[in-house]
């Protein structure tokens, strides 16, 4: 938990069985708690991740350790009052974050290549073709071995 509470943003990197295991949702948990906003966490979504909001239910999240889910279900439970209060905040988060990085990807479709980077930079030149590259003098060296 502290180190998640010094955390200026989160990184989900969601697979198959992320909204199922009850630490993954622990993490989203303590970091809201500790002050996060939802605007700073992304979701890298793996493959094979099934993301439906409507599936993720934190009352059926376990642990490997029946103890551990007993104690963070009672975390939860303390902390939001209900556990499907908690659920709603996790679908609204994931719905928020889709719509951001929806938001961004037409943003940066729409927008012609001489604007630059959404970031306010240019973009990089295109990449040199390796034929084009100056040659080190150490190859040039290794290419004409001196005579004698």
């Amino acid at each position: 938990p502290l180190y998640l509470a010094g955390c200026r943003s989160l990184l989900l990197l969601a697979g198959q069985t992320f909204f199922t295991r009850l630490w993954c949702l622990v993490e989203i948990f303590t970091f809201l708690e500790a002050g996060g906003e939802i605007s700073r966490v992304e979701v890298l979504e793996l493959p094979g991740a099934d993301l439906d909001p409507d599936l993720i239910d934190v009352s059926a999240a376990q642990c490997t350790n029946s103890e551990d889910t007993d104690l963070l279900m009672a975390v939860i439970d303390a902390g939001y009052g209900d556990l499907t209060i908690f659920t709603e905040q996790v679908r609204h988060l994931l719905l928020d974050l889709r719509a951001k990085q929806d938001h961004a990807h037409l943003a940066a479709a729409s927008r012609p290549l001489s604007e630059g980077c959404a970031d306010g930079s240019s973009p990089p030149p295109p990449p040199r073709s390796p034929l084009s590259l100056p040659r080190s003098p150490l190859s040039r060296q290794r290419s004409h071995p001196a005579s004698g």
